[in-house]
């Protein structure tokens, strides 16, 4: 990604002002030295969830395997093998995945090797730099602290330093990686007590940079250090309310597969743009009450679908309304740039299916707060109309990995397709069954 964009949409004051309050725990003088977790702090993927990379090797995979089930199946059920070998620690090596993934899908060391580099390179090519992490990791240079990286990862150290000083990050102290320590960094912060005792420093003297609430703010407390939670983008967007759990809805089981593959960048993609400076949602908005988030998403997603749709009056009214506002056309400009920086045109062959389901969201089941973006471009029969129509949502809990369909839904998708009266009866009174239970 071209590291310099200039984005259109300025930080709000929620976000300014935080900024201001984890760069003030670095000046003070209680800090000695400056902790940061990798992934997710410092550094970003423009996917979903990290394990999207797999569903961009299946071409790769194909041209060594014979049989029948997917990359995205064999890796991920092998990474689940290695967690479950290493429970005490959760901690293990790339090597031991593909040795595993080698074992289940007998392919031969050969091609093991050129897979595991293959997610290598990957790694290496498409991450890039969250803007706050950057930020405070550079105030922690400016103050002269020793910065300390922590990488919960399986990936080797010479695929994490590449990225890291890809990202920009070329000066560190020290650098641990959890899977070659075997040392994890929850439940009780054992990673932190190293850290300390390595750089022979009081454990109060240590500020901790994370984005997970266990091994981020937690352990670190626990061994004695200060910490900052700097939350996960996607995990502020599924937070941040009904969109998410709306095209969960909607796409459930295909949700991990390649034909979404690109909606789920998008939506990685507007989680950075979103929260990347970590905000609170606004209750009755879908987009933190922000025009710009809108734009950027809807109308950006809306520019990637090529077939030509046929709306209803109310929808076009929307659509042109939404085109002359001009912080929503402005996010719509964010996107363009990000979106092609990371991808390109090399998302074309995947397809861009989905990508109307946010505007689908919005002119549906917009909430109050967001309509409001568009009333002054619109007339007052339209106004009125829209707020007639528009309803609540149905969602469904936001899952990260695949989502697993039962014999039984799959002979009940056949005999009663979804979206079918009959169908959506059963479901009716299953839903109220689950109530009663609870």
């Amino acid at each position: 990604m071209n590291n310099k964009i200039k984005f259109n949409r300025p930080l709000n004051a929620e976000q300014s002002h935080l900024l201001k309050n984890m760069k003030g725990e670095i000046n003070s003088d209680r800090t000695s030295a400056v902790s940061f977790e990798m992934f997710e702090t410092l550094v970003l993927r423009p996917f979903f969830d990290r394990q999207d990379i797999a569903l961009l090797m299946e071409d790769d995979f194909s041209s060594v395997y014979i049989g029948k089930k997917s990359f995205y199946e064999l890796r991920t059920e092998a990474e689940k093998r290695m967690l479950k070998k290493n429970s005490d620690t959760g901690c293990f090596k790339l090597e031991e995945i593909y040795s595993c993934l080698e074992k289940i899908s007998k392919i031969s060391p050969s091609s093991r090797e050129k897979l595991m580099n293959r997610e290598c390179e990957l790694e290496e090519y498409f991450c890039y730099p969250r803007r706050c992490g950057m930020e405070l990791y550079k105030k922690a240079r400016e103050k002269g602290m020793k910065v300390i990286i922590t990488a919960d990862t399986f990936l080797p150290r010479k695929t994490v330093e590449k990225i890291l000083k890809n990202c920009g990050y070329g000066d560190w102290d020290k650098l641990y990686i959890t899977g070659e320590l075997n040392i994890p960094k929850a439940p009780d912060g054992q990673l932190f007590t190293k850290i300390c005792k390595d750089l022979k420093l009081p454990a109060h003297r240590l500020l901790h940079f994370g984005g997970d609430l266990s091994a981020d703010a937690e352990a670190p407390i626990k061994a004695g250090t200060r910490s900052v939670l700097v939350t996960s983008c996607r995990d502020r967007l599924i937070k941040s309310g009904q969109l998410c759990g709306y095209i969960q809805k909607k796409i459930f089981f295909d949700f991990c597969s390649q034909k979404y593959l690109s909606l789920r960048c998008i939506l990685a993609l507007y989680s950075h743009y979103a929260f990347d400076y970590p905000q609170k949602r606004i209750a009755l908005s879908d987009f933190c009450g922000d025009r710009y988030m809108a734009g950027f998403l809807i109308l950006g997603a809306m520019s990637l679908d090529k077939s030509r749709r046929k709306f209803d009056k109310l929808k076009k009214s929307v659509l042109a309304a939404m085109e002359e506002t001009p912080e929503i056309t402005a996010g719509k400009e964010d996107f363009s740039a990000v979106f092609s920086s990371h991808f390109g045109s090399h998302l074309d062959k995947y397809g861009y299916a989905g990508c109307e389901l946010p505007f689908e969201f919005y002119t549906e089941h917009g909430a109050v707060e967001d309509r409001m973006f568009i009333q002054d471009k619109l007339s007052s029969d339209v106004v009125s109309k829209w707020a007639v129509e528009v309803s609540e949502p149905e969602t469904a809990p936001v899952y990260v990995g695949e989502v697993k369909q039962s014999a039984m839904s799959k002979l009940a998708d056949k005999m009663f397709p979804p979206g079918t009266q009959v169908r959506i009866y059963a479901e009716g009174v299953l839903a109220k069954l689950h109530k009663k239970k609870l």
